[in-house]
């Protein structure tokens, strides 16, 4: 879900680099969010723990998180089991055209996309999580009946 193909930013070639001079950089969890995933805790029952995030993120593991884009971008003709694209259409971080870059390059007999109105980039934990887990729900339900019309 929400895979990145495209760099966020441009800077991130020069990760490698960077991390020298910078180590780590700072990202908030917003405030929002954080209460509304605290406030779903409570309504559950659940340890209220808020978001599970990193809020220091290090410059050496964003370099890294660069290559793995490149070299998941080399191996999708290699894919061919069956494929949901799940995307967010506010997400700031994924890019509308990788999902489609994904969806052209992988050979997958069968793929199906889906995007969500509502949240961002981590689609778990967003506001159109539930959204999203129906969504994977039913495309496992779909995978696991098998092809139609088999019995």
């Amino acid at each position: 879900a929400a895979a990145p193909l495209t760099p966020p930013s441009r800077r991130m070639p020069y990760a490698h680099w960077l991390r020298l001079v910078l180590p780590y950089t700072q990202h908030p969890t917003a405030a929002d969010l954080n209460d509304s995933i605290m406030a779903e805790q409570a309504r559950r029952g659940e340890a209220i723990t808020g978001r599970v995030h990193y809020a220091k993120w290090s410059t050496r593991a964003v370099y890294e998180l660069y290559q793995l884009m490149r070299i998941t971008a080399v191996h999708l003709p290699e894919v061919t089991a069956p494929l949901l694209v799940l995307s967010a259409a506010q997400d700031q971080t994924v890019l509308p055209q990788d999902a489609l870059h994904i969806q052209q390059q992988v050979r997958s007999l069968h793929i199906e996309t889906a995007v969500l109105p509502q949240g961002g980039h981590i689609v778990l934990q967003d506001v159109g999580r539930e959204a999203a887990f129906a969504i994977i729900g039913e495309f496992l339900a779909r995978q696991a009946a098998g092809p139609a019309g088999s019995d």
